[in-house]
């Protein structure tokens, strides 16, 4: 019987075999590596990207700021603010993964803060500019009209017209001709010339003394220094990682090599490798939610093509917060889903957010209809308990660049809820308000927290003696040195929620002002205010403090829209009238109040809108209602104060009609501080 002899391995077979062993162990972690790398790399290149794109942004809304009268100042500020969150980002990026590009990361730090600096110090000259060179214009259509020698409107035509040159060439010698002591040296015996030729000297002023300035930031600001500087930096990062990943490809080779020597078997490997490869490839350009191509495929996309279809998943936030996010990316998928079906150019750009690039408008809309139509007939189900419809916003353009302009038109969709579907056209551009909007937001926003809300005084005047009786407190703006009126700034208050610290601001610097001088004074409070728990409870909080202040405060309640709610309103009056406070109905015969409110509120004041007192001397019927609120103020005992008393022919009519009180820039302009008694 023949035995059995057990196989045994060779010495050179069990190197071969731990030589594969290794190799195999070896390719594992390189392969785990590799991903790992090509995957930061990636975040890194977007994130480079990102910065180049949004210093374009930037770029683009200085120019645009330098060339629009009410351009604002914020998208510019976003855009530095996004630069600067990346940069820190890109940072700390770089130090954990190629601590080398520190560098050129620095360069570049280096040349983007000089750049935010100059565009802080354009901004501040650029309004001034812009403001002289319309006004100039405005004064150059009304020219003819005027009686000027001949000389003299020659003059100023080529004078205004060399400025206009001068700032949209960027070329200063076109005004350094401009003789400013022959407008100085002129006096007319008419006023009205005297004033045109004033308003005439005093913007040529301007620009004239900031043009140079002016050119000299914008044209540092455009230079594209530090966008060398970025695209030095992404170059070398490519390079680096350029050669780390050829030494990826020789490596993967060597391995190779050993790999036919020892065991055939490893081939299999070989392949999983490459195909490895092409997931890292795609992993820059894929969506991890939905599998459609990402921001940066269609970055890479957009200029192929002449067509963008921008869809929004209505009220998407409202399944992610209600039923979670894993319902939302089912959501996601769906949509995905059908895009990938309909074999386009579809990509997921943000959020709930998809594009579709075509080559015309026609497409588009054949593929809306579709979408529209399949969408709209369908309710899908997150669970056996709960159906949703999923339904769409879209806005198509054809002018570049494309995601830019059509994410203007969807803007417009959000706040005009009645429209679904809207094709940009330029007029949809609002940036204009939109960066004025955002200019006054700023300037709101440094005024708060640099404690630049201050209060101004302006005197209430009795009638019959002419003593300041009562001082008006008014909010005022300390602008870099300019005092503004609050007016303007109200609305954007209310919209970035921080009107009641202008209301808190003035209440407090008013009692700290006025407390222990026993002199009378009203702070105006809004309908909003009233209807605030937090300013009730911060107004109750600051009388306790100023104990005693409350014999001398007068709350003029301010009717810039129509009262819903009269009972808070009564409710909160009565509160106060128990403290010995004082109430005035401001801007009575503006259109809101009425005499039956002044009785349910027990008003003490009414204060007479200057729409009817800046005319009372010319208008009968303005003089009419005057004399009728006049009558019943003293029959209900209610004391009146006249606005915007203008001159003295007005407040001799006011002091036939029986008005107690007056305050307008003809007794006294509002005041930095009180006065005591002045005649």
């Amino acid at each position: 019987m023949k035995k059995f002899v057990r196989f045994k391995f060779t010495s050179k077979q069990i190197i071969v075999a731990t030589i594969g062993l290794i190799i195999l162990v070896v390719i594992y972690f390189f392969n785990n590596y590799a991903k790992n790398y090509l995957i930061k790399t990636n975040e890194i290149n977007s994130l480079i990207l990102e910065i180049e794109k949004e210093e374009y942004n930037l770029n683009y809304h200085v120019l645009r700021n330098s060339f629009f009268l009410y351009s604002s100042f914020d998208e510019t500020a976003q855009s530095i603010r996004d630069i600067q969150k990346k940069l820190k980002i890109l940072k700390e990026k770089l130090a954990k993964f190629e601590p080398g590009m520190l560098k050129y990361f620095r360069d570049y730090k280096k040349e983007i803060d000089k750049k935010i600096e100059y565009v802080y110090e354009f901004q501040k000259i650029n309004a001034p500019v812009k403001n002289s060179t319309i006004f100039l214009i405005n004064l150059l259509s009304t020219l003819p009209e005027l009686h000027f020698p001949l000389k003299y409107k020659k003059k100023a035509v080529n004078a205004i017209s060399s400025v206009y040159l001068a700032k949209f060439t960027n070329d200063i010698s076109l005004i350094k001709n401009i003789d400013l002591n022959y407008f100085k040296n002129l006096k007319f015996k008419n006023k009205d010339l005297n004033i045109f030729n004033r308003s005439l000297i005093l913007n040529l002023e301007v620009v004239k003394n900031n043009l140079k300035k002016y050119n000299f930031y914008l044209n540092e600001i455009l230079s594209n220094s530090s966008l060398i500087k970025l695209k030095t930096l992404k170059q070398t990062f490519l390079n680096i990682t350029n050669n780390v990943i050829k030494s990826f490809v020789i490596i993967g080779y060597i391995g190779i090599g050993f790999l036919i020597l020892t065991v055939a078997g490893l081939i299999i490997l070989i392949g999983m490798v490459e195909k490895d490869k092409d997931i890292f490839k795609e992993l820059a350009y894929i969506d991890n939610v939905t599998g459609l191509y990402n921001i940066n495929k269609f970055l890479e996309d957009e200029n192929y093509f002449n067509v963008i279809l921008l869809l929004n998943i209505e009220k998407f936030r409202n399944i992610n917060e209600l039923y979670g996010r894993e319902a939302g990316d089912k959501v996601l998928k769906e949509v995905a889903d059908y895009l990938k079906n309909l074999n386009i150019n579809s990509y997921r750009i943000v959020a709930d957010n998809f594009a579709i690039l075509l080559n015309s408008k026609e497409d588009a809309k054949n593929i809306l209809n579709k979408i529209f139509k399949e969408f709209d007939e369908i309710y899908y189900y997150i669970d056996k308990n709960l159906k949703f419809q999923i339904s769409f916003n879209a806005a198509i353009s054809d002018m570049k660049p494309l995601l830019k302009t059509a994410e203007i038109a969807m803007h417009h969709i959000k706040k005009n809820k009645r429209v679904r579907v809207i094709k940009y056209i330029p007029k949809l551009d609002n940036s204009k308000e939109i960066e004025e909007n955002i200019k006054k937001s700023t300037i709101l926003s440094e005024a708060i927290s640099e404690d630049k809300i201050i209060p101004y005084f302006q005197p209430i005047v009795d009638v019959k003696t002419g003593e300041i009786v009562k001082y008006e407190v008014l909010a005022r703006i300390d602008n870099k040195g300019k005092i503004e009126s609050i007016f303007p700034y109200l609305e954007i208050a209310k919209e970035n929620r921080v009107y009641k610290e202008i209301t808190k601001t003035v209440i407090t610097k008013s009692f700290n002002i006025f407390y222990g001088k026993n002199i009378p004074f009203s702070i105006n409070l809004s309908i909003e205010d009233i209807l605030d728990v937090d300013i009730i409870c911060f107004l109750k909080n600051k009388l306790k403090e100023y104990k005693g202040i409350e014999k001398y405060l007068t709350f003029e309640i301010l009717e810039s829209e129509a009262i819903k709610d009269y009972k808070q309103i009564e409710k909160f009056v009565k509160l106060m009238k128990m403290k010995d406070i004082e109430f005035a109905i401001d801007d009575f015969g503006s259109g809101y109040s009425n005499f039956t409110h002044i009785v349910n509120l027990d008003i003490d004041y009414i204060k007479i809108d200057g729409s009817l007192i800046k005319n009372i001397n010319k208008d009968r019927v303005s003089k009419e209602i005057v004399e009728l609120i006049s009558l019943f103020a003293k029959r209900e005992n209610i004391k009146t104060i006249a606005e915007f008393v203008h001159n003295k022919e007005v407040f001799d009519i006011l002091k036939k009609l029986g008005i107690d009180c007056a305050q307008g820039f003809y007794l006294y302009e509002p005041l930095p501080g009180p006065i005591f008694n002045k005649n």
